[in-house]
């Protein structure tokens, strides 16, 4: 199924160890996951707005790359794959065990597997991703700051065209001035810090007039997430969203923009573990059941082209089995395993160290 953008803060992930004992009739309960794929799709914004003198800029300046007229432009720029596990309740265990057999097991807050008689570190932080926006390329003076910043001989023409003419001589005089004082021909040579100050006011000067005659480009880019979760079964050209010229990232259901496909199929089937003879093996009595996962491979496509390639483990294309659970009730030495919350699979199986001879 696939989600849309989610937004709001990202939650933390918690977990919990839980103990074997008569509270809980020395039964302990826990899921298997589902993995869940989240695509970060980041689009690029282009906002242009001509200048007042933009008519005029190819006359006074000999510039003919301007802005001519406000427009805003969307663009992909790039998408990103993660997965994550969420718990499975169709793939719900319990482990029994005696009352003088020691076993403790670690779960995430909504019940995942993720360790016998160790606590792994946290798991990343899963659940809802904010819808960021960030500006990443921005003029170094702004329209609205350059008209504020014209001269009051400017400002008193009546005429567009004359304004135009009066400012592009003022960018003349200025970069006249600007080489002056590069070559040392200036009438007063001010010497060290007051230089560089002057120059900068030259230069800040020249850049709000040219910005009246070629206009402002500000580009920002947008970063929303949508989610999806596989099944075994191969799934071609599935819209996961829509880029709008207009509207940027948009659900899948936003016909005003152009789709994001996604597709998803086996690339690496689970198989069951065998023994010395190649013959598969069979969980034990009473088996500590985990997932031993398949891969995915996942592909994105936009306006024909492959963008995305990712190959990930997953809980859905794979099959159970089960550890021994007398490993990790020995008295002497107990085993630990950590498992994966977004796969269920076994990923650190370990002894612990015997105790130092007194």
């Amino acid at each position: 199924m696939l989600a849309s953008a989610l937004s709001g803060q990202i939650t933390a992930q918690s977990t919990q160890k839980f103990t074997a004992n008569k509270s809980n009739d020395y039964g302990l309960v826990y899921s298997l996951p589902t993995t869940v794929v989240d695509f970060s799709v980041t689009g690029r914004k282009t906002m242009s707005k001509a200048g007042p003198y933009c008519n005029y800029a190819e006359k006074y300046l000999g510039l003919t790359h301007v802005v001519m007229k406000d427009s805003q432009q969307w663009e992909l720029v790039d998408v990103a794959a993660t997965t994550r596990g969420v718990a499975n309740s169709a793939q719900l265990f319990q482990m029994q065990f005696k009352a003088n057999q020691n076993i403790s097991i670690t779960c995430t807050d909504d019940g995942r597997l993720v360790g016998i008689n160790t606590e792994p570190a946290k798991p990343q932080p899963e659940g809802a991703h904010p819808v960021s926006e960030h500006v990443v390329k921005a003029p170094a003076v702004s329209l609205e700051k350059a008209m504020s910043m014209q001269s009051g001989d400017i400002l008193a023409s009546q005429s567009v065209a004359k304004r135009a003419e009066l400012a592009a001589q003022q960018i003349y005089r200025i970069r006249q001035s600007r080489n002056d004082y590069m070559t040392g021909e200036a009438d007063q040579m001010p010497d060290g810090e007051a230089l560089k100050i002057i120059m900068q006011r030259l230069d800040e000067q020249e850049q709000a007039l040219m910005v009246l005659f070629t206009g402002e480009v500000t580009q920002a880019e947008a970063t929303a997430v949508f989610s999806y979760t596989p099944d075994e079964n191969e799934i071609r050209n599935h819209v996961l969203c829509r880029i709008s010229d207009h509207n940027g990232i948009v659900d899948r259901t936003d016909l005003s923009g152009e789709p994001v496909y996604v597709s998803f199929a086996v690339s690496e089937a689970a198989t069951m573990p065998v023994n010395d003879k190649g013959e598969e093996k069979k969980p034990g009595k009473d088996a500590i059941i985990y997932n031993i996962p398949g891969k995915v491979a996942c592909t994105a496509r936009y306006k024909g082209k492959n963008i995305l390639n990712y190959e990930f483990a997953c809980a859905q294309v794979g099959i159970r089995f089960g550890l021994d659970p007398s490993l990790f009730t020995s008295k002497k030495q107990p085993y630990q395993a950590e498992v994966s919350p977004a796969t269920g699979a076994v990923t650190v199986t370990m002894s612990q160290p015997q105790p130092e001879a007194e």
